[in-house]
């Protein structure tokens, strides 16, 4: 290290913070020879010169002693020989005293961070006192300097402009940031308010923002509705002319410039993230504000864009916003669609399995809507098991005999239906012919392997529209009647309960497909992103814990929904909920028996009314009887 360099190190505020105490002394003129009086005279008898100098710098006799006891800490080079020899000189309190442990510690540690990041020493002591750290740096401490090291290299912006997003703008040094901004001619021509005072202090409150706008707008380099942009955003605590609320407004500039972006998208940026890029000593969540704006530049999206797709709002010049006659268009295409949906998949009987057929088929392949088909039929099914001849004499049970059957061209025994447990101990029972009980034990037997099959290709198929337990117990049964026939009623409720099941599935697939395409050729938008806006990124205008998609499959309302209430003050439970095509109070066989006609009932109505601009409407309305 250079002798030149070591001066530097002393300069700086990390290492030597009661250096201030000394420049404070020098602002105010008071030479070193009136220092040494002060102390000899014990502060007493002041000269009428020295005194002057007090009263001009505001100071009082205190104020002076305490400058100079801080003083006495400050950290100087000795030399006897004064020849700038690194050799001959001594680092040492001016009063005389050899560094402690704690400042020999932050001088080794200042030079390797120096060293590391190869930054100015100007550099470092601001970019640490902006972060927070006078004194010892831990492990924090070095992660925000790697945070501001990345920073400084995405954003190509001077250290001391960046340090000032996250404390008040620098004052300390020759090249301080504030004496670049403010302690120019073309500034202090005009205006002498951010002109330090003798004791070097600047901005201390007692003029008003509003009287100085014109310097602010000179310094920062920016319009004055940029500013009232600024100024209406950060939400200062008063308008008084301080450094905190000056760099408050300033760094609004700095983020803006080295994001190259306008002051307008940088707020609206802050309000759409919903993330704060100023927060005191912490580099790190400017940093992921940073990212965020870097994303959303390569996302294809202008920020104007996502302000009107995430709030809704937009300029009226823009032409952002569709037209209204073109909004009702849409909206009665995706009505006329979503409601043809609909009315394609209504539930009707299905005796046979069609209709269920022809309905998995559109969602699965083919092999999966004919093996749930044909697992459905197969219930009612008949099974065989080689048998060389029945028993001699053998009683089939009586309640079993309808289903028991013995092929004598075949040699077989044969079943119709599945065969429960039950059923199987009492034919086993009807003989001890081991013959016999092995054909029994084989027809339960291809009964169990059938329901285990079918079972696991419901779960493994099925389970996005099934539960996978419930449908297993209310499809895989006997379809078979006590005659031992196919009962088609009961072939038929399971179709209905597959259909129950499958329709509305199938019609929010269908739904959503159409409302994805439609919008997604509307506003000539990549599938895939209207995909992700739809069901990810954007929330429904009505419910934010819901994806924008629920607001459009919403466009296909049931009718006026409505709950009541026995009580004025809508205070749950509800005493029933309803949902009627026509206004009516005819409740009828939708009634609930718990439900006490003669109290007075209070409830509230939800429909939608088609005009030219879609609506949500809800009025309130208090009925007695």
């Amino acid at each position: 290290m250079s002798y030149v360099e070591l001066v530097n190190l002393l300069k700086t505020f990390y290492i030597n913070p009661s250096q201030q105490a000394l420049t404070k002394l020098e602002s105010a003129e008071i030479t070193y020879k009136e220092v040494q009086d002060l102390i000899l005279n014990n502060f007493a008898n002041l000269s009428p010169i020295l005194q002057s100098k007090l009263t001009q710098a505001g100071w009082s006799v205190d104020d002076v002693r305490q400058l100079i006891e801080q003083s006495l800490r400050a950290i100087v080079l000795y030399s006897s020989t004064s020849d700038c020899d690194l050799d001959k000189t001594l680092i040492q309190y001016l009063d005389g005293n050899f560094l402690d442990d704690q400042d020999a510690w932050k001088i080794q540690r200042f030079i390797r961070l120096w060293r590391k990041l190869g930054w100015t020493m100007p550099e470092l002591d601001t970019t640490l006192r902006s972060l927070g750290y006078v004194d010892t740096i831990d492990e924090v401490g070095i992660q925000k300097l790697a945070e501001t090291k990345k920073l400084q290299i995405n954003l190509n912006t001077p250290l001391i402009k960046l340090a000032s997003l996250w404390a008040n703008i620098g004052t300390q040094g020759e090249n301080s940031l504030y004496k670049k901004l403010f302690l120019n001619r073309a500034i202090l021509k005009q205006d002498d308010a951010f002109k330090p005072k003798p004791d070097g202090s600047v901005l201390d409150g007692s003029q008003m923002i509003a009287d100085h706008i014109p310097s602010l707008l000179a310094a920062f380099q920016i319009s004055a509705v940029d500013l009232d942009l600024i100024y209406t955003d950060v939400n200062l605590p008063d308008d008084h002319l301080t450094l905190e609320n000056v760099s408050k407004l300033y760094r609004y500039t700095v983020l803006a410039k080295a994001l190259k972006l306008k002051i307008k998208d940088l707020i609206t940026l802050k309000s759409l993230t919903g993330r704060d890029p100023f927060p005191a000593s912490e580099p790190a969540a400017t940093a992921i504000f940073v990212a965020i704006v870097h994303q959303i530049k390569i996302s294809g999206f202008s920020i104007a864009q996502l302000n009107y797709l995430y709030r809704h709002i937009w300029e009226s010049s823009s032409n952002l916003a569709p037209q209204p006659s073109a909004v009702t268009l849409l909206v009665k295409t995706l009505q006329a669609g979503l409601q043809e949906t609909a009315q394609e998949n209504q539930l009707v009987p299905d005796p046979i399995g069609e209709l269920a057929r022809s309905k998995l088929a559109s969602l699965f392949e083919p092999a999966i809507a004919d093996q749930t088909v044909q697992m459905i039929l197969s219930t009612s099914a008949t099974y065989a098991a080689p048998l060389a001849q029945l028993p001699a004499g053998i009683a089939f049970p009586v309640g079993v005999q309808p289903k028991i059957g013995y092929d004598q061209t075949a040699k077989k025994l044969t079943f119709a239906g599945l065969m429960t447990p039950t059923e199987q101990a009492d034919l086993i029972n009807a003989s001890n012919d081991l013959d016999y009980r092995s054909a029994v034990n084989q027809l339960r037997q291809k009964s169990t392997d059938f329901i285990q099959v079918s079972a696991s290709f419901i779960a493994r198929s099925l389970a996005d529209f099934l539960n996978p337990g419930d449908a297993s117990t209310q499809l895989l049964t006997s379809s078979v009647n006590t005659e031992g026939k196919s009962d088609s009623a009961v072939v038929s409720q399971k179709f209905a309960y597959l259909l129950e099941r499958l329709l509305p599935y199938l019609r929010d697939k269908l739904s959503r497909s159409l409302v994805k395409q439609t919008l997604s050729d509307s506003l000539k938008l990549d599938g895939e992103v209207t995909q992700v806006l739809l069901e990810s990124i954007l929330k429904a205008y009505t419910d934010a814990s819901q994806p924008a998609i629920a607001d459009f499959l919403a466009l296909l309302g049931d009718g006026l929904a409505a709950t009541y209430f026995n009580n004025a003050t809508f205070t749950d439970p509800a005493a029933v909920n309803l949902v009627d095509s026509t206004v009516s109070f005819n409740w009828g066989s939708k009634s609930s028996s718990s439900i006490d006609y003669s109290t007075h009932f209070q409830h509230s109505l939800d429909w939608k009314i088609a005009g030219t601009i879609q609506r949500n409407l809800y009025f309130l309305h208090t009925c007695h009887w």
